[in-house]
């Protein structure tokens, strides 16, 4: 497996170089280094907005500058929430904290990190234009197997801008991930039946040969919805009353392709426990509002809850922490504010208040590198 993914890699590299050469000698930007690529697409004039909505957007984006504090506030508290959680208690960590034991699924996880990236850039790009400040270029980047976008803003024109012009930039790209995720979530309550809240059943996603399940009939992508009349809304109710089944125990499973009924077999890891021979998706069912096949409602549920995640993701990027948007917008909020209070106290509270929330926050995305070599040790292993 590893060989392969080596292969792969090694090969993706070789295909990007010449693509690069091919577009260098076509006049476009394009700059291969140690497994990085850059390809600078547009340049600052693909980011041109009409006059007429300019100001009306310029007044709008001012709601930006709270939701980039929000964002920064939400991921601090929930990340040390779950970093609490996971010593005092042991409970698993969300999947919406990165690098804590979380593994993105090749397709969905890719597709997410790429749309969450793109939404970033663009809404940076957006408010540069809307306010006046100058970009470079704005283009794509690879880093390893790692997708991103990038707006390149010129940082004469940035240092230059009005401070609250600033904050809207630097917090619009956090807010066009916690957009993304709301809309996200959306489609996904107009597209299933009681979403979230509400699952109606378990995917076969397998069947194995020889086993009960195979020589009853039942068929991949068909949903388990009772068990003997017991219902099975989530993973937990089928493993929960499997785990209590016997070996010879006839079972009635009704689906939504039919009904079947069989005899268990014991279970090839522990004998004393019955065995069906099927393997059942991690991801919960709903039922879709409009004609759906079982496997195209399962890759959608799937698509939704990686982007949802992966945009939340997002508002990591407004805590105030080296290399991130938030370091820089709490810089600016701190600089605007100062300059409004009059007494020297009154400043010097502030200024221990900034510290001491830097601080912590630093803190919290120790953790987090922590965790990420961790796992990353434990993977090589």
């Amino acid at each position: 497996m590893y060989e392969e993914i080596i292969t792969y890699f090694f090969l993706l590299w070789i295909l990007l170089t010449a693509l690069a050469y091919f577009l260098h000698k076509k006049g476009k930007k394009v700059e291969v280094g140690f497994f990085i690529f850059i390809w600078r697409i547009k340049e600052a004039s693909a980011f041109k907005v009409p006059e007429k909505i300019k100001n009306k957007l310029s007044k709008g984006a001012t709601a930006l500058i709270p939701v980039g504090i929000g964002a920064s506030i939400f991921s601090c508290y929930f990340i040390s929430m779950n970093i609490v959680n996971f010593f005092v208690s042991r409970k698993e960590i969300p999947v919406a904290v990165p690098f804590l034991g979380v593994t993105l699924p090749f397709f969905h996880g890719l597709l997410a990190i790429i749309t969450a990236l793109v939404i970033h850039e663009l809404m940076h790009g957006l408010l540069c234009s809307v306010e006046g400040i100058k970009m470079k270029s704005i283009g794509f980047i690879l880093f390893f197997f790692f997708p991103a976008a990038f707006v390149e803003i010129d940082p004469e024109s940035f240092e230059k801008a009005d401070p609250v012009k600033k904050l809207k930039v630097l917090s619009a790209g956090s807010a066009g991930n916690i957009a993304l995720a709301l809309i996200t979530l959306l489609i996904g309550f107009i597209l299933f039946t009681g979403y979230l809240s509400n699952p109606a059943g378990v995917i076969i996603v397998s069947i194995t040969k020889g086993t009960p399940a195979s020589a009853a009939g039942i068929k991949p992508y068909c949903v388990i919805k009772e068990i003997n009349g017991t219902k099975i809304n989530t993973i937990y109710d089928f493993f929960n009353y499997m785990n209590n089944t016997k070996p010879h125990q006839k079972i009635n499973i009704s689906t939504d392709k039919g009904n079947y009924v069989l005899v268990l077999v014991a279970h090839p890891k522990k004998s004393s426990k019955g065995f069906i021979g099927v393997m059942v998706d991690t991801f919960p069912y709903f039922n879709p509002r409009i004609p759906l096949s079982t496997h195209l409602s399962l890759e959608i549920n799937k698509l939704i809850f990686w982007v949802f995640n992966i945009n939340l993701v997002g508002t990591l990027n407004m805590m105030p922490a080296p290399f991130l948007d938030g370091e820089k917008f709490f810089n600016e909020l701190y600089n605007l504010l100062s300059v409004k209070l009059k007494s020297e106290s009154g400043k010097e509270k502030l200024k221990i208040a900034f510290s001491v929330w830097g601080a912590f926050n630093k803190v919290i995305l120790a953790f987090i590198l922590a965790f990420a070599v961790a796992n990353f040790v434990k993977f090589l292993i």
